[in-house]
């Protein structure tokens, strides 16, 4: 009984937010739904006539089922954001209220409640420990949660990476965003490119304190919707350890020497996302290297690159158990896609062809 009529106190939520209604439509909702109502619906109905907004009900709604009699508790602007993220979760739907207008800032480069230059304790104190943790190739400390990926740098947040729509851009677009919303609300002044089946649309803003950063909204170009958004600064050449080719040179080393190591966490998070989802899970990655004893590139050597882009021609060594104390030692000549995302090197793609076998 209690999950239905928190569904019924939804709808009343959702039909009174996507017409506009204040506080007295509300009661007025409430009362017609009847004596079945729960409890929960009459703390709302006392409060009915102190919302003005459709944050406001959205304040009212979560504070109630919490217990929470006071309508004002979540004022403050953090707060407010965690409502509209939570709003989403728990309704199904985006509550849009006091979204930015007019043109780009600062206060776009943020995800949620989480914005660049936010220190990590704000993002401890809101979300607890990370589901993992991985050092980027240029020393960024990379945390894992369910619905967001946050990059730390000397202890201030860097890059933002939506995992879901939970997690919105401050003028209401979010995964599953039609890409005609982004021109809308952004305008058509930005970088696009085309990778696979996605394209990117990226703008340039200012932080405060006048740093360049991105932002970038990943469209599928099959459904033509937003696939994911990231937020992030622009790195310079210092930052990125050197220019493009060395920097992803050392993020494909890096994969391999995670390997030996059998770090390989760290090695499954070098792959693109759309990578990683081809390939399938963690579990099933890491059982392909249950006879490994190292993984070595040799002869790595730039074919071509762009921006956000690299290709290599390399020579792969892999050494494994074989039938007891013998080693098998296999020689591969591959080529392997790099693309940048967020500052960072991740594999797209690699293909490789064995050329030498011998024992040990």
């Amino acid at each position: 009984m209690r999950r239905k009529n928190f569904l019924s106190i939804l709808m009343i939520f959702f039909v009174a937010i996507t017409s506009g209604c204040g506080g007295a439509a509300v009661k007025s909702a409430f009362k017609s739904a009847g004596k079945g109502v729960s409890n929960t619906a009459k703390k709302v109905m006392r409060n009915a006539d102190k919302i003005d907004t459709a944050m406001d009900i959205a304040d009212v709604a979560l504070n109630s089922r919490s217990g929470n009699n006071n309508p004002g508790v979540n004022r403050s602007p953090v707060n407010r954001n965690a409502t509209r993220a939570g709003a989403v979760v728990a309704g199904g739907a985006f509550v849009a209220s006091e979204l930015l207008t007019g043109a780009l800032d600062s206060r776009d480069l943020s995800l949620g409640e989480f914005a660049i230059d936010d220190r990590e304790e704000k993002v401890t104190a809101k979300l607890g420990r990370p589901s993992s943790v991985s050092t980027d190739s240029d020393g960024g400390r990379r945390l894992t949660f369910k619905d967001i990926e946050i990059v730390v740098r000397q202890g201030k947040i860097s890059a933002l990476v939506s995992m879901s729509s939970a997690y919105a851009t401050a003028r209401g677009i979010h995964e599953g965003s039609p890409a005609q919303e982004i021109f809308d609300k952004y305008g058509t002044d930005c970088e696009k490119t085309v990778y696979d089946n996605q394209t990117l649309y990226e703008y340039q803003i200012k932080s405060a304190d006048g740093h360049p950063c991105w932002l970038r909204f990943a469209i599928n170009s099959s459904t033509n919707k937003v696939e994911y958004i990231s937020v992030r600064f622009v790195q310079s050449e210092s930052q990125n350890g050197g220019d493009n080719g060395d920097s992803a040179k050392q993020a494909f080393i890096n994969y391999h020497k995670a390997i030996t190591n059998k770090n390989y966490r760290a090695a499954y998070e070098t792959f693109s996302h759309n990578q990683r989802e081809a390939m399938g899970s963690f579990d099933s990655y890491v059982s392909g290297f249950s006879d490994t004893i190292s993984s070595e590139v040799t002869d790595i050597k730039l074919v071509s690159s762009d921006e956000n882009s690299c290709t290599f021609d390399y020579t792969l060594t892999a050494r494994d158990r074989y039938q007891g104390n013998r080693i098998k030692v296999q020689i591969f000549k591959g080529q392997v896609v790099m693309i940048k995302d967020s500052g960072n090197w991740y594999i797209r793609q690699s293909q490789a062809s064995k050329v030498n076998e011998k024992y040990e």
